[in-house]
């Protein structure tokens, strides 16, 4: 299936006391790296562990699919997430130094004209923003990305303040552990204002140069780009994240090497320069969702049958990781992937305490399947008017794109038979007695449909857009109801259109007449009901479907 697996070697790097000092990967953990990297999930994995006695590296894979260099301890990866755990570190530092306070109100170090969310007279506070209790929800609704593969690349500063004043809470205060990635970069927001330093230059001045940390940079990281992994969704490149203004959410890359050295100092081992911080972010303050799990600034913790693991794990478009460690046996571990399809959090959990289990469904063998009959798969498949699959290769493996939707990768359980990982989906292609590959069968959810292969398909041409004056804009700003508590929510910003989901982002649409309007980001267009000069509704066409959607609230201003 994925030609370049055949000559990979795995790389074993151990640091520098004797043989057989150092701390050991476990087997079956190496051997489940393995097992995954050669069936394709991943194009690489990379492991370090560490105790008082030294650490030890276990890399296996590739850079890049096609192209890339062998991966080792210092190559980079996004890890995501994992940067709330040092911007709860760096809360902690510059409140013992007296610079901020952990209970201080964010309208204290924000601009004086904003005016901050407060919810039955309580206001958010640094704390609140570090263990996830502001009750801010996971991402603002005024977020619009220019570019899907990389979302938080167009927020700027003044976005961010523009949500926060006056923004209606919607969630009680410093009462429930409520996952916000818009709360912790806000977070990282107020300490660069307060430092005077960009979030980037505050890793780096605050953590990284004291620890040695020289790959652990922000996302402009212009000196590791020779060691830099290319991330992945399956088989397809995925874009680089680039995360400006809520840095301190998930903008961080850095090496199993600097990890490494950041899980050492947390655990206080040869550099304890920021005990009083770390110590302080590892102190539980509320109880999470997560069963068994607390949070405490940025990091969370985990009670194992009495046993106590902090940790925290990370996801980018193309990149997944995980870092945690027992501070009672001084043992850490740190595990990086580039692929943003499939989590490391077993192989990390499990190399921590032995009795959680791997998830042994990734390492069982897969089928070879040759190029010429992958190439044989290539072509469009129509499931049913309006839903087209286009199945194509990519780097050596399958791919499907259904109409409207994004790439999957398809994993081989036979000749003809493949899956995907991401949702529990499967398809099979039928060969006739010449060879010939006539049809596609999809299985989802229970229902199965039968797809003929359109020899003479040709993808429909990219729309044109249109002009449309300002005044038939405003006249579609409202929000109208799909169903019960899910919403579309349209807005007009700088004379463009935009269309907000319950639960999802805003994007921008695009008029193709004075009331169809398409999106870019997929294959999707709204059309816009006008009765009596009132608009009155909006129908989404997408995958073949009309979905109506009543509206609720008069014209916006």
């Amino acid at each position: 299936m994925v030609h370049f697996v055949l000559s990979m070697t795995a790389l074993l790097l151990t640091s520098t006391p004797p043989a057989g000092k150092t701390p050991v990967i476990p087997k079956d953990v190496e051997q489940s790296i393995r097992a995954r990297v050669e069936n394709g999930y991943a194009p690489s994995i990379v492991i370090g562990v560490i105790d008082e006695s030294g650490s030890t590296v276990f890399a296996h894979g590739w850079s890049k699919r096609e192209g890339g260099q062998p991966v080792d301890a210092d190559t980079v990866y996004e890890i995501g997430s994992i940067t709330k755990a040092f911007t709860g570190i760096l809360l902690a530092d510059m409140a013992s130094k007296g610079e901020v306070g952990l209970d201080d109100p964010i309208s204290k170090h924000l601009p004086d004209d904003i005016d901050t969310p407060t919810k039955d007279d309580k206001e958010i506070t640094l704390k609140h923003l570090s263990n996830h209790t502001s009750g801010l929800p996971r991402l603002p609704d005024n977020m619009t990305p220019d570019d899907s593969d990389n979302p938080y690349a167009s927020y700027k500063p003044e976005d961010l303040y523009e949500f926060l004043d006056g923004y209606a809470m919607q969630n009680a205060i410093g009462v429930k552990y409520d996952y916000s990635n818009l709360g912790a970069g806000l977070l990282g927001q107020i300490l660069s204002r307060v430092a005077g330093e960009t979030y980037e230059q505050l890793v780096w001045n605050r953590i990284a140069k004291p620890l040695g940390m020289t790959s652990t940079m922000g996302s402009t990281r212009v000196d590791a780009k020779p060691r830099e992994a290319q991330g992945y969704t399956g088989a397809v490149e995925a874009g680089h994240w680039d995360i400006p203004t809520l840095a301190g959410a998930g903008d961080l890359v850095s090496s199993a090497s600097d990890m490494l050295k950041f899980v050492a100092a947390n655990l206080c081992m040869d550099n304890c320069v920021l005990k009083e911080a770390m110590t302080k972010s590892h102190e539980p303050t509320v109880h999470t969702s997560i069963p068994n799990t607390q949070v405490g600034l940025g990091w969370h913790i985990r009670d194992h049958e009495g046993r106590k693991l902090i940790w925290h794990n990370g996801g980018t478009g193309g990149f997944r990781s995980f870092v945690g460690f027992n501070p009672d046996k001084k043992f850490g571990v740190v595990v990086l992937t580039n692929t943003g399809s499939l989590g490391v959090d077993d192989i990390g959990f499990h190399t921590l305490e032995p009795e959680i289990a791997l998830e042994s469904r990734w390492d069982e063998p897969l089928p070879k399947v040759d190029q010429k009959t992958l190439d044989s798969y290539v072509g469009y498949y129509e499931l049913q008017p309006g839903l087209v699959m286009n199945v194509q290769t990519v780097n050596g493996m399958l791919t499907v794109e259904p109409t409207g939707q994004q790439v999957f990768t398809l994993y081989p359980k036979s000749k003809t038979e493949f899956f995907l990982t991401e949702v529990e989906a499967a398809g099979g292609f039928v060969v006739d007695d010449n060879g010939k590959v006539t049809h596609l069968i999809w299985k989802q959810g229970g229902a199965e449909q039968k797809g003929a292969r359109k020899d003479n398909y040709t993808p429909p041409p990219p729309k044109k857009e249109i002009e449309v004056k300002p005044e038939v804009l405003k006249q579609y700003v409202g929000k109208y109801e799909l169903v019960p508590s899910v919403i579309f929510d349209v807005t007009v910003k700088d004379d463009q259109l935009f269309v907000q989901l319950t639960g999802q982002p805003s994007f921008p649409v695009f008029a193709e007449s004075q009331d169809k309007f398409f999106y870019k980001v997929v294959q999707a267009a709204i059309t816009f009901h006008i009765e009596d000069g009132k608009t009155t509704a909006l129908t989404l066409h997408q995958g073949g479907m009309d979905q109506r959607a009543k509206r609720m609230t008069e014209t916006g201003s």
